[in-house]
């Protein structure tokens, strides 16, 4: 049980980013730009959270930071397209 205790602080940090990500991209409704901006700056947050995360856990490799960046840049181009 202390094992999933010892992420929680981490992940309730990416909890709260993608809420307020919704949050503004909501808000922004009507203001493509705006939203634009929001959805790369989530992205690109999301990406630093699980390199710091992996680093922090001694776990980064290279193809984990490659996973991460392609799962942002792949979730930024879905999200924007659906716009």
């Amino acid at each position: 049980m202390k094992r999933p205790l010892k992420h929680l602080l981490d992940y309730l940090i990416l909890c709260f980013l993608m809420s307020v990500s919704v949050v503004l991209t909501l808000l922004f409704n009507g203001n493509r730009h705006f939203q634009i901006i929001t959805i790369v700056n989530t992205s690109f947050f999301y990406f630093l959270w699980g390199v710091l995360h992996h680093r922090k856990e001694k776990t980064l490799e290279p193809k984990i930071i490659t996973e991460y960046l392609v799962m942002a840049i792949l979730g930024t181009v879905l999200v924007i397209s659906l716009l």
